[in-house]
């Protein structure tokens, strides 16, 4: 089949999917490119060479579309969320609260290093390396369960500084008496059999 067939194939295959907009957003190139608009530009670009799309595709372009509708509803809620956060206090203090982010952060000084986001309960964000018993770069990959992870719900004490930029916002050096206070997992199962327990039978 040939490249002309192919194109006009998977043209006709999204139309049928309902997703006229996903060739439209493909060629406009001036449409924003965060990652719902880059994957959906991605899709496309495929379905136009191999002239077909598959129902798992298509479903998740139609939920990228969502995203993308949700999304000025999304900023407001975060912003509001920091608006209401308090200020990130300073000194050498206990931290508790849910770790949103883990992330590798690489620098040609000191190589790989294994980072996280904690929020606090009253709104702040703290950022700094994740105490070595919390787990590493090599637990962190093999994703073996070691590893702290977001959702998690921790409590340390380090030295915390404010962000100059954002007041809602701090680093921590220096991290001590480091735990997890509730695994994610732990809570998705309890959640889980909560959910169980109140479902009818049958359901």
């Amino acid at each position: 089949m040939g490249r002309f067939q192919n194109k006009s194939r998977g043209e006709a295959a999204l139309r049928a999917a309902g997703l006229d907009g996903a060739l439209d957003l493909y060629r406009n190139p001036a449409t924003n490119g965060e990652y719902e608009e880059r994957t959906i530009r991605d899709i496309v670009s495929k379905t136009l060479n191999f002239g077909r799309i598959s129902d798992a595709q298509a479903a998740f372009v139609h939920k990228l579309f969502q995203q993308i509708e949700d999304r000025p509803a999304r900023a407001a809620e975060r912003q509001a969320e920091h608006d209401s956060a308090a200020d990130c206090p300073s000194g050498h203090i206990k931290v508790e609260g849910t770790v949103v982010s883990v992330k590798i952060k690489t620098s040609d000084r000191y190589g790989d290093s294994l980072k996280m986001t904690v929020k606090h309960d009253d709104g702040w964000l703290v950022w700094g390396s994740v105490p070595a018993c919390l787990g590493g770069v090599a637990d962190f990959q093999e994703k073996d369960g070691r590893c702290v992870k977001r959702g998690d719900r921790i409590r340390f004490s380090a030295n915390v500084e404010p962000s100059d930029g954002d007041p809602k916002f701090g680093f921590f050096k220096r991290p001590s008496e480091a735990c997890v206070v509730l695994d994610s997992n732990l809570t998705k199962a309890m959640d889980d059999a909560v959910f169980g327990l109140l479902r009818p039978e049958g359901t």
